[in-house]
């Protein structure tokens, strides 16, 4: 919660953005998301996790978002660089009970591997339908298996792309726009929750 407190504290000044918490991703539970333009998926690992399952959470990250990042303490840094491939870039973070302080330890490179059935498949019917929409298609696909047909039939890898992006973005946003109007209010073991509820 202190990360992510932190994590969220560099980026809420910034109009453009939007930062997710929580987002399934194939069979993994993504920490954090942010999109400002262009997509970004980091995974944190505290002294309390061990690595054992970071390959594959970025094995399924890496063809969803364009830029991959693997947020770690620094016990997990230097097994981390031998594990993950050069496009998954790793910060190193160091935190108290108060405060969290990251560096950048090896930049990420742009996906080889996005996949826009890997894309899709992490959004709902619902989002499905609206995808098909914004492209404009109507009427819109009734199931979720024709709509999920529809997309990969109709638009290429480059609007699917850009149209994940840009329903996530809009999906995601008024929820961070509320943590961000109200983030001097929040304690750092608050902001996860006030995201999910933006309750009063």
């Amino acid at each position: 919660r202190i990360v992510k407190y932190w994590f969220a504290r560099n980026h809420v000044d910034e109009p453009d953005t939007t930062v997710i918490f929580e987002l399934n991703v194939g069979s993994s539970r993504l920490d954090m998301a942010r999109i400002n333009g262009c997509s970004y998926a980091y995974e944190v690992k505290t002294e309390l996790d061990n690595l054992a399952r970071l390959e594959a959470q970025m094995g399924d990250y890496v063809k969803v978002f364009e830029y991959t990042y693997a947020v770690l303490h620094p016990r997990h840094t230097a097994n981390a660089v031998e594990l993950l491939p050069p496009y998954c870039g790793i910060v190193q973070v160091r935190s108290s009970c108060y405060e969290a302080q990251f560096d950048l330890i090896r930049d990420a490179v742009e996906s080889p591997f996005l996949d826009p059935e890997a894309q899709i498949g992490s959004l709902s019917s619902r989002d499905l339908g609206q995808l098909l929409g914004i492209a404009g298609m109507s009427p819109v696909p009734g199931t979720r298996a024709e709509r999920q047909h529809a997309v990969l039939s109709t638009l290429d890898d480059r609007t699917i792309n850009a149209l994940f992006k840009e329903l996530v973005k809009a999906k995601f946003s008024p929820r961070w726009r509320f943590v961000q109007q109200h983030f001097s209010q929040l304690l750092p073991v608050d902001v996860e929750l006030f995201y999910r509820s933006m309750a009063d």
